[in-house]
């Protein structure tokens, strides 16, 4: 690792992060539910938010890996990822942490 950015808190962590990487037009993928501050921050910068939501099935907590996909593009610039999620606690395994490294990798 060459570069560390040190901040006072989580929440300027993802603002820098965002304004240093998210252009007008650039997406973010967030998965919801999600603090508030990630889409205001996106936006702030005149970046567009793709969604991809958590649902509950026999007891667990997944998403859709088409809909996953289907987020992503040429202008996806930044994957916001709580692990465990903060609302639910839902862990995300590894196949799904492997895809969404596959569709980074890819685009």
């Amino acid at each position: 690792m060459d570069e560390i950015l040190t901040t006072v808190g989580a929440h300027e962590a993802l603002f820098v992060s965002i304004h240093g990487h998210v252009d007008v037009g650039d997406e973010v993928v967030i998965f919801e539910p999600f603090l508030p501050c990630y889409k205001n921050l996106v936006e702030m910068v005149g970046g567009v938010v793709r969604f991809v939501t958590l649902t509950l099935d026999s007891g667990k907590w997944i998403f859709d890996l088409v809909k996953l996909e289907s987020c992503f593009n040429k202008n996806t610039k930044i994957v916001i990822l709580n692990n465990p999620n903060e609302y639910f606690g839902k862990v995300f395994t590894t196949k799904e942490l492997e895809f969404l490294a596959f569709l980074c990798h890819i685009f």
